[in-house]
């Protein structure tokens, strides 16, 4: 598991949050996902797919690798939130917050 949080690490020495879907015992892959932002700022993410034993950058992927409409998608969801706009945008969005 070291190895694979080192060779996440690298991907953005910034790292703000890093999370790593545990493998099964037949797994050969880890897959680890590496956010280098705060809330609502999905383009400074991506995932990377490691071996399990070897922890070689099997794929990565980032923000710009996704098709557009994936990356609407992910600026959406925190639009839709109200992350994107922080304090702000979560009062607007949920009426119950400002009370």
């Amino acid at each position: 598991m070291e190895q694979l949080l080192s060779r996440a690490t690298e991907q953005d020495p910034e790292w703000q949050t890093i999370n790593v879907r545990l493998p099964t015992t037949q797994d050969q892959q880890v897959t680890v996902a590496v956010d280098g932002g705060y809330r609502g700022q999905p383009q400074l993410r991506s995932t990377l797919v490691l071996d399990k034993e070897t922890a070689e950058v099997q794929t990565l992927t980032t923000f710009s690798d996704q098709s557009a409409g994936q990356r609407l998608r992910s600026w959406l969801r925190f639009a839709h939130t109200g992350e994107f706009y922080d304090v702000g945008g979560q009062t607007a969005t949920d009426p119950n917050r400002a009370s």
